[in-house]
């Protein structure tokens, strides 16, 4: 019995995440998305980010990828808002066409996520 005890004990242990691994995580909310976009112009984007989708985090580092299929890349950080754990990046897509876009969710030090959303067609 005892040496049933010490290997349920083992498998418990083995499978529950550590302290990290189990906060380890955050969501992105988004204040809009990009419909009708043209290229030069501004899309005002504030980013929400919560740990386990409900703490608010007041020091992540959130930024915006922006990628076309030809592998043009832009990278739009986001900075601080005076609301606690809402960020603000105003992106401009350069030139017409489609583009997917990526959130980092700038989870700080090294629990930071990559969110991937719907590609956006860019008018003229």
């Amino acid at each position: 019995m005892r040496c049933h005890a010490i290997v349920v004990a083992l498998v418990l242990g083995l499978a529950a995440p550590t302290a990290a691994q189990a906060g380890c995580w955050a969501t992105v909310q988004l204040s809009s998305v990009p419909d009708e976009v043209r290229a030069g112009y501004t899309w005002r984007l504030d980013l929400t980010v919560k740990q386990h989708g409900t703490r608010l985090l007041p020091d992540a580092r959130p930024r915006v990828e922006l990628r076309t299929p030809a592998g043009l890349k832009r990278v739009v950080p986001a900075r601080k808002t005076s609301r606690v754990g809402v960020y603000r990046a105003d992106i401009v897509f350069p030139s017409p066409g489609r583009w997917s876009y990526t959130i980092f969710d700038g989870f700080v030090p090294s629990c930071g996520r990559v969110h991937t959303f719907p590609a956006v067609h860019v008018r003229p």
